[in-house]
């Protein structure tokens, strides 16, 4: 039998060579990543509204986009369907949150700052250029790093691969284990305990803990 010490310096001197599989990110939880994972798309994808309001051209109507002035509503852009009209001075577009920014409006006034009538809207409220859009990239670029190679993927990280478009990556095949627990004093639980025995309280704890660390135990 050797010290401790010694059995971990044995261990942390290996140089395994884990085998790597593509695994798909419905069954790919708790797995270990192979590789680094890169942005494929920017994020957003897209400049869209952080608010449900109207969508509006600044520079085209600042001198008049103060509390009290009135934008003809010219169309609406629905999360998922956006608006594909030509840009018309002076007007507002209808925008719900997380829809594509309409082409030439760098805008958005949420609902709650403007009153609707008679197919126009009085703006009540307006801060800056800008407001309420998230500007696509803004998160991350195409390009830029989203997870480390040896990082274990749990749900968070799904959601953001799948929010890019990933379907599978490359991760490290489950390691098998082999485990072998001696002593002449160990009894398990279908044998009758006699004088001077004890149960096998070991493999089972070990079996588990090798399981809680993405391996496959072989007893």
């Amino acid at each position: 039998m050797i010290e401790i010490r010694d059995a971990l310096a044995l261990i942390d001197n290996l140089r395994l060579r884990l085998k790597t599989e593509r695994v798909s990110l419905i069954n790919v939880g708790g797995r270990i990543l192979a590789e680094e994972v890169i942005a494929p798309v920017a994020m957003p994808t897209f400049d869209n509204s952080a608010m449900d309001g109207f969508s509006v051209c600044w520079n085209a109507i600042s001198p008049d986009l103060k509390p009290g002035a009135e934008l003809k509503i010219s169309g609406e852009s629905q999360a998922g369907s956006p608006f594909d009209g030509d840009y018309i001075n002076a007007t507002a577009v209808r925008i719900s949150t997380g829809a594509k920014m309409p082409n030439n409006y760098d805008t958005v006034i949420p609902s709650e700052d403007c009153i609707e009538l008679d197919g126009k809207i009085r703006i009540t409220n307006v801060r800056s250029q800008g407001q309420h859009v998230r500007k696509m990239g803004e998160e991350f670029a195409i390009g830029e790093s989203l997870l480390l190679k040896n990082k274990q993927i749990g749900s968070p990280q799904i959601g953001l691969l799948a929010s890019v478009g990933i379907a599978d990556v490359l991760v490290y095949c489950v390691p098998k284990v082999s485990l072998l627990v001696t002593g002449d004093e160990l009894s398990n639980r279908d044998e009758a305990e006699s004088s001077g025995m004890i149960f096998d309280s070991n493999t089972p704890m070990l079996v588990n803990a090798i399981k809680s660390k993405i391996g496959r135990a072989h007893v």
